[in-house]
């Protein structure tokens, strides 16, 4: 019986071919679990129940994932001005805006102060978050695979970013007061393998913040799932975590879970066509002031409606707010990202 393909969305589709692809079990329990709905991209999606998680069954390599990441990601995928006067604006805005992040506001409680802690971002792209905590006093560190990321960091931001696997950093960056995985997780082929390298680097009794899209709001039965938004935008997700998930992964790994809250909406910020590469001078595909914000109730209404692509692009054009609305949209009211703090037990 041939599987449910979802309709397609985000039109910057990674370059996975069939015959590429390699099976794959669950990345937390290693069980098999039978494909129930095909991504628009053609990659087979299956639900293990035992760690309510999605994931997908059939990825491309290792060594694929990192030629990826690692060959021009802010290039040609997410297309970046990676200049000093974007420079200049990530700074001024990461002071600004700050003590706004809800993720720095929970941190920041549950630390008692970022003030002078060593704080560890993986994965953390261009660097704002790492500008974000240093302006609220952490000392901060980072981590990506992708060089063009990395130098961005290092020379127009000065900041202190690692341009290696994870576990080649650890000699060179130290151990940390808060390891820091913003919408990482859902990358690796191996979660459980980076996390426990973050997790070498994490002091006793140091928190780890994971934020990651919300799988849990597709739930367990795939005719309800496939009207999920999530699995049709960033398709090069390989797993989707829970609640429940993020739990069982608490308890693999010897944390305890202090925060956990599922909030926040997605964002399509042109998605709808290709972006064009940054070599070609795009000064990016939309800057984060342009960024579209969709409310959960919009979004379910939309997926309801089971509408063509043409409709539903045309839909979500119409659901956009705009940046003022947006500024003062609660973002709690939403449940598209799932947000984790965790403790390090001694």
């Amino acid at each position: 019986m041939s599987l449910p393909k979802l309709e397609p969305l985000d039109a910057r589709m990674p370059p996975w071919t069939a015959k590429h692809l390699q099976e794959r079990h669950c990345p937390l329990c290693e069980a098999t679990n039978a494909p129930a709905l095909l991504r628009p991209d053609g990659l087979p999606l299956a639900y293990c129940s035992a760690c309510a998680l999605w994931y997908l069954v059939a990825t491309p390599s290792e060594k694929a994932l990192g030629e990826y990441y690692r060959e021009g990601y802010w290039i040609s995928t997410r297309p970046s001005s990676l200049n000093q006067d974007r420079a200049n604006e990530m700074r001024q805005n990461a002071a600004r805006f700050a003590p706004q992040d809800i993720r720095l506001q929970r941190l920041n409680v549950i630390a008692r102060s970022l003030v002078g802690k060593r704080l560890l971002d993986v994965g953390c792209g261009l660097g704002y978050f790492m500008l974000q905590a240093q302006s609220l006093g952490a000392h901060v560190a980072g981590q990506d695979p992708a060089p063009e990321a990395v130098r961005f960091a290092q020379t127009c931001l000065h900041l202190n970013v690692c341009e290696d696997m994870l576990e080649n950093c650890q000699d060179h960056l130290g151990s940390f007061d808060v390891v820091v995985m913003s919408d990482v997780i859902e990358h690796p082929l191996r979660p459980l393998n980076l996390l426990h390298r973050s997790l070498n680097m994490l002091k006793p009794g140091g928190l780890l913040l994971l934020w990651t899209p919300n799988g849990g709001a597709a739930g367990a039965d795939p005719a309800v799932a496939r009207d999920w938004v999530g699995f049709r935008v960033d398709l090069e997700h390989m797993q989707y975590f829970s609640p429940a998930a993020i739990i069982r992964l608490s308890n693999q790994c010897n944390l305890a879970v202090e925060h956990l809250e599922t909030l926040g909406f997605p964002d399509f910020a042109g998605i709808e066509q290709r972006p064009a590469s940054s070599r070609r001078g795009r000064q990016g595909i939309l800057t984060w002031r342009r960024r579209l914000a969709v409310s959960v109730m919009q979004i379910r209404t939309i997926a309801n409606l089971r509408t063509t692509a043409g409709n539903l692009y045309q839909a979500l054009a119409m659901a956009a707010l705009s940046s003022e609305k947006r500024a003062t949209l609660d973002v709690r009211s939403g449940d598209y990202h799932l947000f984790s703090i965790m403790r390090k037990k001694t």
